[in-house]
């Protein structure tokens, strides 16, 4: 197994912050893709609240 393998989720965690945060156009795909798959968006959205409590 290799590193990236641990947990595939932060690697798509940071994925779509880098996205959403770079480019309107990467916030709109973002947007998009939570509009599809909305229990990645509400896991996205739990684990960025946790990041605001904890920071």
């Amino acid at each position: 197994m290799s590193v990236n393998m641990i947990d595939p989720w932060i690697e798509f965690d940071n994925a779509m912050d880098l996205l959403s945060s770079r480019s309107f156009t990467g916030g709109a795909a973002a947007s998009v893709f939570s509009h599809h798959f909305p229990s990645l968006s509400r896991r996205k959205h739990t684990s960025s609240r946790l990041h605001s409590k904890v920071m």
